[in-house]
């Protein structure tokens, strides 16, 4: 029975087999995938509330609940047109 040394990186770190190595890129690859897609849902969860914030102190000193009616179309319109630029030349 012959002893053989283990298969050592240059800092001396076991070398993982090459499907382990595929699995722990492809692991970290989709924890950034969804660290990044976190991010843009946290600034868009930011939006809707800085604006219904907006529109709520609105309401308050203006008394009308029409008027942030309206406001709240104008950036559901404003929002559609911007998607539709995004898909036309995207």
């Amino acid at each position: 029975m012959s002893l053989s040394a283990p298969d050592l990186t240059s800092t001396g770190a076991p070398r993982l087999p090459r499907s382990s190595r595929f699995l722990g890129t492809a692991i970290i690859a989709l924890m950034a995938y969804y660290v990044q897609l976190l991010v843009a849902l946290a600034a868009h969860v930011a939006e809707i509330v800085a604006l219904d914030l907006l529109f709520g102190y609105l309401r308050y000193r203006s008394g009308s609940t029409l008027l942030t009616a309206l406001l709240s179309s104008a950036v559901n319109v404003a929002s559609t047109i911007e998607i539709a630029l995004i898909v036309a030349y995207s």
